[in-house]
């Protein structure tokens, strides 16, 4: 009777220990994963810190924009008849008119009309078209290099910009090499020196 009442009592008590033990060998488990995962965390924030300190991920801080370029901004034409806007664009940085001085006399000698503030020349409204197209840096040279379309002859220019010490554009403007063509200077101007045209 008592072998009997000694195994009734003793496997219950076993069961109770080994549940026991392996809750808290779970617990001790988890725990230690826990903290691994907090290391690993920190050394993680630690990594990314040093990078953006020293520069080494220049794109992860969200909301920065890229540095704008210089030749961005409006540009008044060397003959000051217009105010050209350069600005990025899918195909890189493309330039578009944005104000047009309407008191002056057309390309063929021919003088506005009362009330016309969307001069247009053969057939293309001048006001929001674009002129610049596709200007990206050229390695190894100050130039940004693209295509300028000329709305007087209807023609499209290999075009070459660059901004001096001055703040003053450089737009030249060739069909084979740039040594044959013709450079044109632009000066820097602000947004509230002007009422911007409406095509």
């Amino acid at each position: 009777m008592i072998p009997a009442n000694h195994d009734h009592h003793t496997v219950p008590l076993l069961s109770y220990d080994c549940g026991l033990g392996m809750t808290a060998l779970a617990a001790s488990l988890s725990l230690s994963i826990t903290r691994h995962k907090r290391t690993v965390l920190v050394v993680l924030i630690l990594l990314l810190g040093l990078g953006l300190s020293f520069g080494l991920y220049p794109g992860v801080i969200a909301g920065a924009d890229p540095k704008p370029d210089p030749v961005e901004g409006l540009w008044l034409t060397q003959d000051h008849g217009g105010v050209v806007q350069i600005s990025r664009c899918s195909a890189g940085l493309c330039g578009r008119i944005v104000w047009i001085d309407v008191t002056r006399p057309r390309p063929n000698g021919s003088l506005p009309s009362v009330g016309d503030m969307a001069p247009s020349i053969n057939g293309r409204v001048l006001c929001g078209l674009e002129i610049l197209t596709g200007f990206k840096p050229v390695a190894g040279t100050p130039w940004i290099h693209g295509t300028i379309f000329n709305p007087v002859d209807g023609r499209t220019w290999q075009g070459e910009l660059e901004v001096d010490d001055t703040d003053t554009l450089h737009l030249r403007g060739y069909v084979l090499i740039p040594l044959l063509g013709m450079t044109h200077l632009w000066t820097r101007t602000r947004a509230d020196s002007i009422t911007p045209c409406r095509p």
